[in-house]
């Protein structure tokens, strides 16, 4: 999972720079504020959810 939330961590950084640099403010402030962050969150939840799995089984 490390290898996923590095290579999240590029692309979000690269389209936040994108959108400070080339983008308007309208489209920086909606995936800045707020896309970003749900992304963020749903890699969270399905990491998340892996691991709880991944616990089940190796208990059983």
């Amino acid at each position: 999972m490390t290898g996923i939330w590095c290579g999240f961590f590029l692309v979000n950084g690269g389209l936040a720079l994108w959108t400070a640099l080339a983008a308007d403010l309208a489209l920086w402030t909606l995936y800045n504020g707020a896309i970003a962050y749900a992304l963020g969150i749903a890699l969270f939840a399905a990491e998340w959810c892996t691991r709880q799995r991944v616990r089940k089984r190796h208990r059983a």
